[in-house]
């Protein structure tokens, strides 16, 4: 499934709005960075374009879990490794499985929980299952994907509504034409996902 990852409008006085694109170095090589650009020009909009892995759950959760993969590069979104409150971005190669199809534990440190920023609502926060391990009863300490107002700081994984810029951890997806233009990708089936702790 294709799709644009795009901050929502804040509230009041306060507006964070753009898509999340990879960080890229000056001889075209994708970084382990993820920035959010205000507007999507022609050079880039391929860059913003986000392949969503949506799986189900034994039990069941508030939530989808998915994986995120940036298209043009390949790079996975996922916690970094040693550091699992860092976000980064890396190459298939550097996990097992590499492929998103194969995952079938939310141990991955790609695996991140969708879920509404409120009931009701249509933007949603993605928190990183590995960084938000939490023990039970402890559901306000997720740690999600935040994309900060100042565009040249890199996003981070954060404690879920406790950044003063709340906005920047909500985002809307919205599906994007292949080049055959069409408004799909392939779906991705879902895939059961084995909970451990």
């Amino acid at each position: 499934m294709g799709n644009c990852l795009r901050t929502c409008h804040g509230r009041g006085d306060t507006e964070v709005v753009g898509a999340s694109v990879p960080h890229h170095w000056p001889n075209g090589d994708p970084g382990e960075r993820v920035f959010r650009t205000e507007h999507l020009t022609n050079g880039i909009e391929d860059d913003a374009i986000v392949h969503m892995y949506p799986y189900t759950s034994i039990p069941p959760v508030d939530g989808t879990y998915v994986v995120l993969q940036f298209k043009d590069s390949e790079m996975y979104v996922a916690s970094k490794e040693g550091k699992p409150r860092v976000l980064t971005l890396e190459d298939p190669e550097e996990f097992d499985p590499e492929d998103a199809e194969d995952i079938t534990t939310t141990a991955d440190r790609r695996v991140f929980l969708m879920k509404p920023s409120q009931p009701g609502s249509s933007d949603v926060v993605y928190a990183s299952c590995v960084a938000s391990k939490q023990n039970q009863g402890q559901k306000d300490k997720a740690l999600v994907i935040t994309l900060f107002k100042n565009t040249k700081r890199a996003a981070r994984l954060t404690i879920e509504g406790k950044r003063a810029i709340l906005e920047s951890q909500r985002f809307q997806t919205e599906n994007v034409p292949t080049e055959s233009g069409s408004e799909h990708f392939d779906e991705c089936p879902d895939e059961e996902v084995q909970l451990h702790d």
